[in-house]
């Protein structure tokens, strides 16, 4: 049976779910733009072996939104004490997309008493120095005009056209990015363009599962295999999807994701 609700903790406002049954403590972190929802999909094919836990990000969906400026460790410690209030004492294993996956790997560096392994999926650590001036240009652009004015790039880049065999899901994705509150997005955007995830990747002492989609233009195969590397237990694989893997190509998600605990149980 599944609970959830709104719950306050770090000093804001998230909405969460609670599903599943199982040994497994697992934690499911959605992509810039999403939401729990965004894991639908995926959650039946786990719910079996595992208690799943999963929130809005603060900022997206019905989580508090976000003013002014915040760090990217901000979205860490929410998450953080959110497994603390719901789970006490339990130690999980995180599964998150993009910006979602950016977070399990930061809570892995900074919290091995809390992390059992993380799944990421594309995971969004940083945005490079060449990049830079241009992504907040774009940011800025995106926080003033709103999403639906740059919706139609980012579908393209997120969901390529050749996945969008499920009408529904596509119209799902659709919408959950056209209720973005776009200040959120940008100030989580510039949160990640100023952090420095990268440095800490060494910290990381659980086991770690980098996944990369063929048609990630974002997010290339070739980055990610080079971030891999610089995690000490880490397993790197590529399968046939676009950015949004979670919502594109739940089978293969959830395949991985029971692969990844059943090689290295808690």
């Amino acid at each position: 049976m599944a609970d959830g609700g709104l719950i306050e903790v770090n000093g804001t406002v998230l909405r969460y779910r609670r599903l599943g049954e199982g040994r497994t403590h697992l934690v499911l972190l959605h992509e810039m733009g999403g939401a729990l929802e965004s894991w639908d999909a995926v959650v039946p094919l786990l719910r079996e072996n595992c208690r799943i836990l999963s929130h809005d990000l603060r900022g997206f969906g019905q989580s508090e939104k976000i003013r002014g400026a915040i760090g990217f460790s901000d979205l860490t410690l929410d998450t953080a004490a959110l497994i603390e209030k719901i789970w006490p004492g339990e130690k999980v294993w995180l599964a998150g997309c993009a910006v979602g996956g950016a977070v399990a790997l930061d809570l892995a560096a900074s919290r091995a008493d809390l992390v059992a392994g993380v799944v990421a999926f594309a995971p969004a650590t940083g945005v490079s120095e060449t990049r830079r001036e241009g992504v907040l240009e774009r940011v800025a652009a995106l926080e003033h005009d709103g999403l639906r004015a740059f919706f139609p790039q980012l579908e393209e880049r997120q969901f390529p056209t050749r996945f969008r065999d499920d009408p529904t899901r596509v119209e799902q994705f659709r919408l959950r990015r056209l209720a973005c509150d776009p200040h959120s997005y940008a100030a989580v955007w510039r949160a990640m363009a100023s952090s420095d995830l990268e440095q800490r990747l060494d910290r990381i002492d659980a086991p770690v599962t980098i996944v990369a989609g063929s048609e990630d233009s974002g997010r290339p195969a070739d980055q990610l295999r080079l971030l891999a590397r610089q995690i000490r237990h880490c397993r790197f694989e590529v399968i046939d999807s676009g950015h949004a893997m979670p919502v594109i190509s739940p089978l293969a998600v959830a395949r991985i994701i029971r692969a990844s605990i059943s090689q290295n149980p808690v």
